[in-house]
């Protein structure tokens, strides 16, 4: 059995090579937005709605999203029909309000305990 210098030496080396991923994907990402942008930009500008090559095919298609312009107007539909959001709550804002009720219980909402290591570079 590893001893726990040694686990958290693996761990060390893990979050470091975690971190250069993250910073390659993060990067890699920013590109890929830029040139899909491009892209599109291009493809619109010359009346064009696919492009491919022997990889990749590109269609440029519409899609839709809701965006709510009246949130009270909103919620009297969701009283209604509640599936419309997505069913999590928002930590911080609740933590906040928990906080504002001295930790006095907010009705219908209940807190759940897990475990997480907290890691901090020294």
């Amino acid at each position: 059995m590893a001893t726990l210098g040694e686990l958290l030496a693996a761990v060390v080396e893990a979050d470091n090579e975690a971190s250069v991923h993250r910073s390659r994907l993060i990067e890699s990402d920013r590109l890929l937005k830029i040139t899909e942008e491009a892209l599109l930009d291009a493809m619109k500008e010359q009346g064009v709605d696919k492009v491919r090559n022997p990889e990749l095919t590109v269609t440029l298609v519409e899609k839709t999203r809701p965006q709510v312009k009246d949130w009270q107007v909103f919620y009297k539909v969701v009283s209604k029909h509640p599936e419309l959001l997505e069913r999590r709550v928002s930590a911080k804002p609740f933590a906040e309000l928990l906080e504002q009720r001295k930790g006095k219980a907010i009705p219908g909402v209940e807190l759940y305990t897990y475990e997480s290591l907290q890691k901090r570079r020294e």
